[in-house]
Protein backbone atom coordinates (compact mmCIF):
# COMPACT_ATOMS: atom_id res chain seq x y z
CA UNK A 1 0.00 0.00 0.00
CA UNK A 2 0.98 3.25 -0.51
CA UNK A 3 -0.14 6.81 0.89
CA UNK A 4 1.11 10.18 0.42
CA UNK A 5 0.58 13.63 2.08
CA UNK A 6 1.13 17.10 1.19
CA UNK A 7 2.55 19.90 4.06
CA UNK A 8 -0.25 22.16 4.07
CA UNK A 9 0.82 25.51 2.25
CA UNK A 10 -2.12 27.92 1.99
CA UNK A 11 -3.54 30.27 4.56
CA UNK A 12 -6.99 29.45 3.52
CA UNK A 13 -7.07 25.95 2.56
CA UNK A 14 -9.68 23.94 1.05
CA UNK A 15 -11.13 20.84 2.71
CA UNK A 16 -10.38 18.80 0.56
CA UNK A 17 -7.46 19.21 -3.12
CA UNK A 18 -7.23 16.50 -5.93
CA UNK A 19 -3.85 17.16 -7.66
CA UNK A 20 -2.68 17.07 -11.35
CA UNK A 21 -2.58 13.24 -11.34
CA UNK A 22 -6.57 13.26 -9.70
CA UNK A 23 -5.17 11.68 -6.12
CA UNK A 24 -7.97 12.58 -3.82
CA UNK A 25 -6.38 14.64 -0.64
CA UNK A 26 -8.24 15.59 2.47
CA UNK A 27 -6.53 18.40 5.06
CA UNK A 28 -6.14 16.90 8.67
CA UNK A 29 -5.85 19.88 11.08
CA UNK A 30 -3.38 20.38 13.70
CA UNK A 31 -4.30 19.22 17.25
CA UNK A 32 -3.95 16.83 19.81
CA UNK A 33 -5.56 13.15 20.31
CA UNK A 34 -5.18 9.83 22.10
CA UNK A 35 -2.94 7.13 19.77
CA UNK A 36 -2.86 3.87 20.73
CA UNK A 37 -5.13 0.93 22.41
CA UNK A 38 -7.01 1.22 25.52
CA UNK A 39 -6.12 -1.64 27.97
CA UNK A 40 -9.03 -3.40 27.52
CA UNK A 41 -9.24 -3.67 24.10
CA UNK A 42 -9.79 -6.93 22.13
CA UNK A 43 -6.83 -8.25 20.46
CA UNK A 44 -4.82 -5.57 21.26
CA UNK A 45 -0.55 -6.23 21.71
CA UNK A 46 1.70 -4.93 23.95
CA UNK A 47 3.67 -2.53 21.75
CA UNK A 48 -0.04 -0.33 21.43
CA UNK A 49 -0.03 1.58 24.73
CA UNK A 50 -2.32 4.66 24.46
CA UNK A 51 -0.60 7.83 24.62
CA UNK A 52 -1.07 11.57 23.73
CA UNK A 53 0.40 12.58 20.41
CA UNK A 54 0.00 16.59 18.98
CA UNK A 55 0.81 17.30 15.23
CA UNK A 56 1.52 20.71 15.28
CA UNK A 57 0.38 21.72 12.01
CA UNK A 58 -2.39 21.24 8.92
CA UNK A 59 -1.26 18.59 6.21
CA UNK A 60 -3.14 16.81 3.39
CA UNK A 61 -3.35 13.02 3.30
CA UNK A 62 -4.50 11.01 0.62
CA UNK A 63 -7.65 9.45 0.68
CA UNK A 64 -7.09 6.36 -1.50
CA UNK A 65 -4.22 4.03 -1.71
CA UNK A 66 -2.10 5.36 -5.02
CA UNK A 67 -3.54 3.71 -8.19
CA UNK A 68 -1.46 1.58 -10.17
CA UNK A 69 -2.96 4.20 -13.50
CA UNK A 70 -1.31 7.39 -10.89
CA UNK A 71 2.12 5.28 -10.51
CA UNK A 72 2.38 4.59 -14.11
CA UNK A 73 1.58 8.21 -15.26
CA UNK A 74 4.36 9.42 -12.60
CA UNK A 75 6.50 6.48 -12.94
CA UNK A 76 5.91 5.28 -16.52
CA UNK A 77 5.92 1.43 -15.18
CA UNK A 78 3.18 -0.15 -13.17
CA UNK A 79 4.99 -2.81 -11.15
CA UNK A 80 1.70 -4.71 -9.17
CA UNK A 81 2.09 -7.81 -9.72
CA UNK A 82 -1.94 -7.85 -10.04
CA UNK A 83 -2.99 -6.81 -13.63
CA UNK A 84 -3.37 -8.37 -16.79
CA UNK A 85 -3.94 -11.71 -17.06
CA UNK A 86 -4.32 -11.94 -13.16
CA UNK A 87 -7.30 -10.14 -12.78
CA UNK A 88 -10.62 -9.57 -14.75
CA UNK A 89 -10.71 -5.96 -16.36
CA UNK A 90 -8.67 -3.09 -16.15
CA UNK A 91 -6.47 -2.61 -13.09
CA UNK A 92 -5.94 0.56 -13.75
CA UNK A 93 -7.86 1.85 -10.57
CA UNK A 94 -6.85 -0.98 -8.02
CA UNK A 95 -4.11 0.55 -5.91
CA UNK A 96 -0.47 -0.63 -6.75
CA UNK A 97 0.87 -3.32 -5.17
CA UNK A 98 4.57 -5.09 -5.35
CA UNK A 99 6.56 -1.37 -4.57
CA UNK A 100 9.44 -1.26 -2.10
CA UNK A 101 10.12 1.65 0.37
CA UNK A 102 12.49 3.00 -1.58
CA UNK A 103 10.50 3.32 -4.87
CA UNK A 104 7.84 4.63 -3.14
CA UNK A 105 10.44 7.57 -1.52
CA UNK A 106 10.89 7.96 -5.42
CA UNK A 107 7.63 7.76 -6.76
CA UNK A 108 6.70 10.69 -4.08
CA UNK A 109 9.69 12.43 -5.31
CA UNK A 110 8.88 12.47 -8.79
CA UNK A 111 5.21 13.28 -8.11
CA UNK A 112 6.38 16.62 -6.00
CA UNK A 113 8.54 17.34 -9.16
CA UNK A 114 5.73 17.42 -11.85
CA UNK A 115 5.14 21.36 -12.96
CA UNK A 116 1.98 21.43 -11.68
CA UNK A 117 2.55 20.36 -8.53
CA UNK A 118 5.64 22.33 -7.93
CA UNK A 119 3.62 25.28 -9.43
CA UNK A 120 0.89 24.45 -6.72
CA UNK A 121 3.84 24.78 -3.96
CA UNK A 122 3.06 20.91 -2.72
CA UNK A 123 5.56 18.46 -1.99
CA UNK A 124 4.72 14.58 -1.37
CA UNK A 125 6.36 12.20 1.49
CA UNK A 126 5.30 8.96 2.66
CA UNK A 127 3.21 9.51 5.85
CA UNK A 128 4.52 8.48 9.65
CA UNK A 129 2.50 6.36 12.02
CA UNK A 130 1.18 9.16 13.36
CA UNK A 131 -0.09 10.81 10.11
CA UNK A 132 -2.11 8.20 9.63
CA UNK A 133 -3.46 8.01 12.88
CA UNK A 134 -6.55 10.62 12.56
CA UNK A 135 -8.34 8.04 9.92
CA UNK A 136 -8.36 5.48 12.70
CA UNK A 137 -10.16 7.96 15.21
CA UNK A 138 -13.42 6.98 16.29
CA UNK A 139 -16.46 9.05 14.63
CA UNK A 140 -16.80 11.14 17.78
CA UNK A 141 -13.24 12.54 17.89
CA UNK A 142 -15.02 15.49 16.52
CA UNK A 143 -11.71 17.58 15.27
CA UNK A 144 -11.33 14.91 12.76
CA UNK A 145 -14.61 13.91 11.57
CA UNK A 146 -14.41 15.08 8.21
CA UNK A 147 -11.57 12.65 7.72
CA UNK A 148 -13.11 10.16 9.48
CA UNK A 149 -16.01 9.69 7.48
CA UNK A 150 -13.60 10.06 4.38
CA UNK A 151 -11.44 7.97 5.18
CA UNK A 152 -13.63 5.14 5.94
Amino acid sequence: MLVVFVDQLQAQSPKEITNSIGMKLVLIPKGTFMMGSPENEEGRNEDETQHEVTISKDYYLGVHEVTQAQYEKVTGANPSYFQGDEIKGSSSNHPVNDVSWDKAVEFCKKLSDLPKEKAAGRMYRLPTEVAKSPCRMPSNFVSYETVDSTCR
